[in-house]
């Protein structure tokens, strides 16, 4: 089984702050926002993942999961969003 988690986007509703930062590296407890899905599919067993990633933050995500503690037998792969047009289009990528 595969997943894909979602993270591109503007985050205007967010705005000033996602002006610097993409919405899903915002913290929420201990960890980035994006982590807690992220640590789901890899508790339910899922060993391939992709990762959906938009401008202009989208970099951001490539590079917090090279810090975060992602078991070495999980292939996870940054697939990027262009331009945010939805939910549908970001699966269909």
């Amino acid at each position: 089984m595969k997943g894909i988690l979602l993270t591109a986007g503007l985050g205007k509703r967010l705005q000033p702050i996602t002006y610097f930062i993409n919405k899903n590296l915002l913290p929420v407890g201990d960890k980035p926002m994006f982590f807690r899905p992220l640590q789901t599919l890899i508790d339910s067993g899922i060993k391939e993942i992709a990762i959906v990633i938009g401008p202009p933050h989208g970099y951001q995500i490539t590079e917090t999961l090279k810090y975060l503690p992602i078991p070495k037998d999980i292939d996870i792969v940054c697939i990027n969003q262009p331009k945010p047009l939805g939910m549908s289009d970001a699966i269909g990528k």
